[in-house]
């Protein structure tokens, strides 16, 4: 793509996503295993483990690595409920607030004027899935 804002280049290295699952899933799985390996996976080069990613993590946690981002950054944060939608309600009052979820396929944009504080982001928009499939290009 041409025409990259100053300031950005192309990383040449290709993207990665790790999906960690149970066996079987996504049908009938075993759940609340452990997760192992991480330890030997944060020893490699060019690999960050991030346990305030972990599904058992407060939604707080987050906040400090947040705010380790460059300014203008852009995060997306894929997961499951209850922690997705208790992560919201921590970035937009300050607090988990159990009512708020995202059903699956859903999504929320959250933004922060001043840095990722708890209670201080503003909900730009939250969509079912039924929202976003109806905004798809014909």
């Amino acid at each position: 793509l041409d025409g990259l804002p100053s300031g950005l280049e192309w990383d040449p290295r290709p993207p990665v996503c790790v999906v960690m699952a149970a066996k079987g899933y996504p049908g009938k799985y075993e759940r609340g295993l452990p997760i192992l390996g991480l330890a030997e996976a944060g020893r490699l080069a060019d690999v960050k483990v991030c346990v305030e990613l972990l599904p058992d993590a407060p939604p707080d946690k987050l906040f400090p690595l947040l705010a380790s981002l460059p300014e203008d950054a852009c995060v997306i944060c894929v997961g499951h409920e209850p922690h997705l939608g208790l992560a919201a309600g921590v970035m937009l009052f300050g607090r988990p607030a159990p009512g708020l979820s995202l059903k699956k396929a859903g999504a929320c944009c959250i933004r922060f004027d001043d840095g990722p504080k708890a209670g201080k982001g503003a909900l730009w928009w939250w969509l079912t899935p039924d929202q976003l499939r109806r905004l798809r290009k014909p």
